[in-house]
């Protein structure tokens, strides 16, 4: 997983797990792991540590307001790679479809939305600053900014993975989903698009196990 992000340090979770037991034990959980298969050393200690982690989990996902939390998603993750490294596919899974359900309650589209937007606002602003100070007071053309924004992302590649109909001339929206659409119409604080990085980061994380055990299991993607 990526970590360094825009404005957010390289041990961002690090930090945030000493305050969230669950996500400190998992962490803990997956090193002692780690050091015990590196040394050839029994494992309890590092089950002791998940355990921990699970119980913790547990609570977290039973009281609304944590179950929305970033950490409950990466404690939930590192406890499915943690089973990765114990070869146990069956609790592995279960992992993944907690995951699932907390990603579910993740309102990307509509924090995608409002941060193209954004992105959009400021690269017009830049491109009319320019134009100002050219001493050739060259005319802008809005169009040239919004394809170069619209170059990022291939809309027919993003379909075609999603099953969807993606147009992101309309800020990611997705075009069946109009509930979605409506949902993503709040207000975002700073602080939420500030873990919104780290958040898409940990579903790119989900997204690349979920292709692993699929493919392993010969499963259907959860």
């Amino acid at each position: 997983m990526r970590f360094i992000t825009d404005g957010l340090e390289i041990d961002f979770l690090p930090k945030r797990a000493l305050q969230n037991h669950a996500l400190l034990h998992a962490m803990l959980a997956m090193s002692s792991l780690h050091i015990a298969k590196l040394q050839d050393h029994p494992t309890w200690i590092s089950l002791k540590h998940y355990h921990y982690a699970i119980r913790k989990l547990a609570k977290n996902v039973s009281i609304p307001g944590r179950r929305k939390q970033l950490d409950t998603l990466a404690t939930t993750l590192l406890l499915g790679f943690y089973e990765v490294m114990s070869a146990d596919h069956s609790k592995w899974c279960d992992h993944l479809l907690g995951s699932h359900q907390l990603i579910k309650n993740i309102n990307f589209a509509g924090m995608t939305k409002h941060l193209k937007q954004r992105k959009m606002q400021e690269a017009r602003q830049k491109a009319m600053s320019l134009a100002n100070a050219s001493e050739d007071n060259f005319d802008l053309d809005g169009e040239d900014v919004d394809q170069d924004l619209a170059d990022e992302v291939d809309d027919n590649i993003v379909s075609l993975l999603m099953g969807k109909k993606v147009d992101y001339a309309e800020m990611g929206e997705v075009i069946e989903d109009y509930e979605a659409f409506e949902h993503g119409r709040k207000a975002f604080t700073k602080k939420e698009l500030e873990k919104y990085e780290v958040q898409r980061d940990l579903f790119w994380w989900f997204l690349k196990q979920d292709t692993i055990q699929s493919i392993l299991s010969q499963n259907r993607l959860l």
